[in-house]
């Protein structure tokens, strides 16, 4: 991927977050009737338990959605990311990535910033590096369980979380926004950071 096209396609995902955003709020605080959108297990269970089921299932169903969406659509970008950053040592070329789009870095693109992941690899001990990579799966797994609600293993949310979501709107918004950056950007920085762990094991002698 160009690096052309890399900056065209982060700033289509500002332009999708700002949007998203947007509807959103218009999801949780305005829209009061369910929408025809495929039922997906999370957003069913916090429908059931929601003192305003109807905002919990739109606004979780649409973020699930979109949140997918960006995941697959970035696939491309972040494997250009890493092969550009193991075949390039040069921080600057990162830096003037993350600066230029420094709204998509904070909202989770945290591999825009491969240096200071790496970094922090290196420093760490093997057993550290291990446990890491199984506490990462294990984010994934949940993350994945609480949103599609696989039937063989049962792993229900914290109760205090699911009060506050049936409660309060603006929780409910906050958890939306948690959700999307977890099912698309932070995600995807999740699974890179995996990879370059396994990486460090092949290369333990590279520094950049």
């Amino acid at each position: 991927m160009k690096i052309e096209n890399l900056h065209r396609l982060f700033r289509l995902n500002s332009i999708l977050i700002f949007c998203y955003l947007v509807i959103l709020f218009l999801l949780v605080f305005v829209v009061d009737f369910r929408l025809n959108l495929i039922e997906i297990p999370g957003a069913m269970y916090l429908e059931s338990k929601s003192l305003f089921p109807v905002q919990a299932f739109n606004s979780i169903t649409v973020t699930i959605l979109v949140g997918t969406f960006l995941l697959i659509l970035n696939i491309p970008a972040v494997f250009n990311i890493i092969k550009t950053f193991l075949e390039n040592k040069d921080v600057d070329y990162f830096y003037d990535l993350r600066k230029r789009h420094i709204f998509i870095y904070y909202y989770g693109y945290g591999i825009l910033h491969p240096h200071r992941i790496w970094w922090q690899i290196k420093e760490k001990t093997l057993m550290f590096k291990i446990a890491a990579i199984f506490f990462y799966f294990y984010m994934i797994f949940i993350l994945l369980h609480w949103m599609f609600g696989w039937t063989f293993v049962d792993i229900p949310p914290p109760h205090t979380l699911v009060v506050l979501i049936s409660k309060f709107k603006a929780i409910l918004y906050l958890l939306n926004v948690v959700i999307f950056c977890s099912t698309s950007f932070l995600l995807l920085s999740v699974i890179s950071g995996i990879f370059l762990i396994i990486y460090s094991f092949i290369d333990i002698d590279e520094e950049f």
